[in-house]
């Protein structure tokens, strides 16, 4: 069945719109037709936006309590953009009588991926990893990628650029959900 839809026009010339699935960026119009069946219904991303995704599917929260996850990060026109992820364990009220969550954000701007505290009273330990990286909109392969965990050394990250999509992929990273850690894209 093909579907019509469209994106306001002016937030289509304001921002970037990607397919979330294969990262292909929104451009030929604000008005579009797609495919949609049972099996795939189309989902777009609004650029400026971060968005953590768990890479594995569970039967439940408690379920996917260590999941690894990734990132979707759609650049807006300027470059940039902002994302947020909070984790608590999924099934008690500790989160508001211990503070066990953790709340952070994630920040791309300059070409650099930052992961901070969102809320510093936030005490939960997650295990949970950041395995993949996905920048949809970056205008030119970098040079190289560096990682700089806290306490840590900095050390390059393997990389591949698709220059038809404009997407940077960063694979196998394990660095901590819950930890700071700064990525530098060069």
């Amino acid at each position: 069945m093909i579907v019509c839809f469209f994106i306001p026009l002016t937030m289509f010339l304001l921002q970037c719109w990607y397919d979330f699935r294969n990262f292909s960026c929104v451009a030929d119009s604000h008005k579009q037709k797609v495919d949609v069946t049972i099996e795939e219904i189309p989902v777009y991303q609004r650029g400026g936006s971060i968005i953590p995704v768990y890479t594995t599917i569970g039967k439940s929260t408690g379920w996917m309590d260590n999941s690894p996850y990734e990132l979707h990060i759609a650049l807006d026109r300027k470059g940039t953009a902002v994302g947020e992820i909070y984790i608590d364990d999924g099934h008690s009220f500790q989160y508001l009588h211990e503070r066990m969550f953790s709340y952070r954000r994630f920040t791309f701007k300059k070409n650099i991926l930052c992961s901070s505290t969102a809320d510093k009273m936030g005490c939960y330990p997650v295990k949970s990893t950041l395995e993949n990286v996905y920048v949809m909109g970056l205008k030119k392969s970098p040079s190289e990628v560096i990682v700089h965990e806290a306490g840590e050394k900095k050390k390059k990250l393997a990389y591949t650029y698709n220059k038809d999509l404009c997407v940077l992929s960063l694979k196998n990273m394990s660095l901590g959900v819950s930890l700071d850690w700064e990525i530098h894209i060069k």
